[in-house]
C-alpha cells in the first residue's frame, strides 16, 4: 500500500520524484521592533530526506544524478506552494521563499542515495493588515530654534508686535520588508511591503512638538509648515524609508501677523548738525508653506504659498513700521517721528517666497501743505550796509581813500519754497495736472510776510516773483523777494555797537 502521505512543491512530488518522504523540522520565530514591541513572525522550515530509486528503480550514479537535477529544477523559484497532505486532507499549505539546498555526500557515493537538505522560510503574522516587514525603526528629533529669538512690543496705540518661537521637528520612519507570495504569485516586493508600513506612520504629530517632560510646549498652539519629504528605497534590500521635515510656529501669538518668519533691525542716528533724528527699519519676511501631501497620486497640492504668505505677513506688518521707528527713536529724540516716510525700498523675490523691506523715517516737523511729501521753505533778509565812495590816491601808502557819503542801501527779505508733491496719475486732461499746483497754499504766507513790511513810513516793492510746477515730478518752487526802505523816522543804523 502506498504512502497516504504526501509534500509537493508546486510540480516536485516527493512521493513520486523524491523517494522516501521527508522530515520537517519547523521554526517559529517572532520578530520585534528595537522597543521589543512584535511586528510579526517568521517560520523557517527544514526539509531532511534521501534521494533513492530503491526499491523499485535501478541504482547507478546516473540515476542518482537524474533524481537531483529533478530536486534542484523543482525548487529553483520562491513562491510555489509546499504542500502537505493525508489522503485528501490537506496538512501544511504555504508560499515559502528558498534558502538553499544541500546535497551531502552518500556512504555509496551517490550510486544508490543522496541525502538533501532544503531550507525554506516565509512570513507568518502581518505587523497590519497584509502588510509584512522583518525589522521597522521610527524616531524623531524636536528641538527649539534658536536662529531667532522671541520678542514682544508694544507700540503706540496699544499695537502688539510680537513673534513666536520656531520648533524644528524632524520625522524618521524605516522598514525593511518581506516579499509575500499568495496562492503563488508574488503580492508585492519586500521593498513595497517596507513602504505600506511607513506610508500608515507618516504625518503630524502634535504630541510630538509638546514633548512633555523636556520642551514643554502647548501641542494645540502650534502648527506645522514647510512640510518637506524625501524618500528612499532599496529596491534590491528590500528597504523603505522616509525623512519628512517642519518648521513649527505657534499662531496664536497675539500681535503675530500671519506664516511667517521675519528678521528685522531698527536703528536710531542723530546729528547735530541738523538736529534730527533719523531711524532706518530694514528687515525680511520669509512666507511659511503649508502642504497637504495626501494620500494618492495627484492630491499633493500647497494650500498657501510661500510667496502668498509673505505678502499677507507684509500687509499686516506694514502699518506697524511707524511704531516700530517712534518706539526706537524715544531713547534720543523727544519729538514725535514724521508720519511720511524719508525713502523706502521694497523688493519681491516670488520663487523663493521673500518679501525685503527697508524704511527711513525722521522727525523733522509735519509739512504745511496737505499732501505734500516733502518742503523745504527758507526766509533771507538783506540788511542795510554802508555806501562810500572809494578814491584812489596816487602815491598814497594806506590805499584807497574811503568817503562816507551819507547813506545805506535799500534792505531786501527773499523766500524761497521748494516742494514736493505726489506725482500727478492723470494721462489725458493737462488742464487738470496744472490746477494740481500747490501755489494757492502758499498766498496766505506770502501775504503775511508781505503785511510785515507794509506801515507807517516804510516804501516797499516786490522786486521778484518767480515760480515753477512739474506735474511730471511733483516738484515746486517759488522764490518771491521784497525790497523795501524807510521813508521817515529813525534812520537805519548798520553798526552792530549803536
Amino acid at each position: 500500500m502506498s504512502n497516504s502521505v504526501n509534500i509537493t512543491y508546486g510540480g516536485y512530488d516527493f512521493q513520486e520524484d523524491g523517494g522516501p518522504i521527508p522530515f520537517l523540522d519547523i521554526t517559529r520565530s517572532f520578530l520585534r521592533s528595537e522597543d521589543g514591541e512584535s511586528i510579526g513572525t517568521r517560520f523557517d522550515m527544514s526539509v531532511n530526506g534521501t534521494l533513492t530509486p530503491l526499491p523499485a528503480g535501478a541504482d547507478g550514479y546516473v540515476n542518482i544524478d537524474t533524481m537531483q537535477d529533478t530536486l534542484l529544477s523543482g525548487f529553483d523559484t520562491d513562491g510555489k506552494e509546499f504542500k502537505v497532505t493525508c489522503d485528501a486532507t490537506t496538512l501544511l499549505s504555504v508560499y515559502p521563499k528558498i534558502g538553499n539546498i544541500s546535497l551531502p555526500p552518500s556512504r555509496d557515493n551517490w550510486t544508490q542515495t543522496s541525502p538533501y537538505t532544503i531550507n525554506l522560510f516565509w512570513e507568518g503574522d502581518p505587523i497590519t493588515d497584509n502588510t509584512y516587514v522583518e525589522s521597522v525603526s521610527e524616531s524623531w528629533n524636536v528641538q527649539i530654534d534658536n536662529s531667532t529669538a522671541k520678542y514682544d512690543w508694544d507700540l503706540t496705540g496699544g499695537v502688539n508686535d510680537s513673534n513666536s518661537i520656531l520648533v524644528s521637528i524632524g520625522h524618521s520612519v524605516s522598514a525593511k520588508g518581506i516579499a509575500h507570495y499568495d496562492v503563488g504569485v508574488l503580492v508585492s516586493p519586500a521593498w513595497q511591503q517596507a513602504r505600506e508600513w511607513v506610508v500608515g506612520q507618516l504625518g503630524w504629530d502634535g504630541t510630538i512638538a509638546a514633548s512633555s517632560g523636556v520642551l514643554n510646549l502647548t501641542a494645540a498652539d502650534f502648527s506645522g509648515f514647510n512640510h518637506s519629504r524625501v524618500q528612499e528605497y532599496g529596491e534590491r534590500a528590500g528597504s523603505f524609508s522616509v525623512q519628512e521635515n517642519w518648521i513649527a510656529m505657534n499662531t496664536g501669538v497675539v500681535g503675530l501677523c500671519g506664516n511667517a518668519i521675519e528678521d528685522f533691525t531698527a536703528s536710531v542716528q542723530y546729528s547735530i548738525d541738523s538736529d534730527l533724528t533719523t531711524v532706518s527699519v530694514n528687515g525680511t519676511i520669509q512666507g511659511l508653506e503649508t502642504i497637504n501631501y495626501g494620500s494618492s497620486p495627484g492630491e499633493y497640492s500647497v494650500t498657501e504659498k510661500k510667496y502668498d504668505a509673505a505678502s499677507g505677513y507684509w500687509n499686516c506688518i506694514k502699518p506697524k513700521l511707524l511704531g516700530r521707528a517712534t518706539l526706537i527713536s524715544s531713547d534720543v529724540s523727544t519729538r514725535s517721528i514724521n508720519p511720511t516716510q524719508l525713502t523706502l525700498s521694497i523688493g519681491h523675490n516670488p520663487s523663493n517666497g521673500f518679501i525685503t523691506y527697508a524704511y527711513s523715517y525722521d522727525d523733522r516737523p509735519c509739512n504745511f501743505v496737505a499732501g505734500s511729501l516733502g518742503e523745504d521753505i527758507s526766509i533771507t533778509d538783506l540788511h542795510p550796509v554802508d555806501v562810500f565812495a572809494s578814491l584812489t590816491a596816487l602815491g598814497r601808502a594806506y590805499g584807497p581813500i574811503l568817503q562816507d557819503v551819507g547813506t545805506v542801501t535799500e534792505s531786501k527779505k527773499a523766500i524761497t519754497i521748494n516742494v514736493m508733491m505726489p506725482i500727478y496719475t492723470g494721462c489725458s486732461d493737462i488742464i487738470e495736472a496744472y490746477n494740481d499746483s500747490p501755489a494757492s497754499a502758499f498766498v496766505p504766507l506770502l501775504c503775511t510776510i508781505e503785511e510785515s513790511l507794509s506801515g507807517s513810513n516804510v516804501t516797499y516793492f516786490k522786486s521778484q516773483d518767480q515760480s515753477n510746477w512739474n506735474p511730471k515730478t511733483g516738484r515746486f518752487s517759488q522764490s518771491v523777494e521784497w525790497t523795501y526802505a524807510p521813508c521817515g523816522g529813525d534812520a537805519p543804523s548798520t553798526s552792530f555797537c549803536s
